[in-house]
């Protein structure tokens, strides 16, 4: 059977997924709040509620050995740039599934996450 995937970025996956599954594996949906309370209207307050489940998220970034190796400035790029998905990723990590208030913050305070829409009745 051929593999589409080198020995590095099997180790990479293996690494990504005995992580998740370390951190994550054992949590149940009780044990977060779904998130946002809320729906945000504006920026500011959804990044104040945001802060805690970021923190999670970074977290659950160090104990990837392969992100311990990067350099402080190509990290903070990788976390800054890909908030998008991050965030999704994130909430489906720590929920399980998403949240209305989730999809309807980010659209009214980005207004370029419509996308998110289509993603959320996928994954229903």
């Amino acid at each position: 059977m051929p593999t589409y995937l080198s020995s590095s970025d099997q180790t990479l996956l293996t690494n990504i997924f005995s992580t998740y599954e370390q951190i994550f594996g054992t949590t149940t949906k009780c044990q977060y709040q779904p998130f946002p309370a809320i729906e945000h209207k504006s920026v500011h307050p959804f990044f104040n509620e945001y802060e805690e489940r970021h923190k999670i998220l970074i977290e659950f970034f160090k104990h990837i050995p392969e992100f311990n190796n990067l350099f402080i400035d190509d990290k903070i790029r990788l976390i800054r740039n890909h908030f998008g998905g991050m965030i999704t990723i994130n909430e489906l990590m720590l929920a399980r599934s998403m949240n209305e208030n989730l999809v309807s913050s980010l659209n009214n305070t980005f207004d370029r996450f419509h996308v998110l829409d289509y993603t959320c009745n996928v994954l229903r």
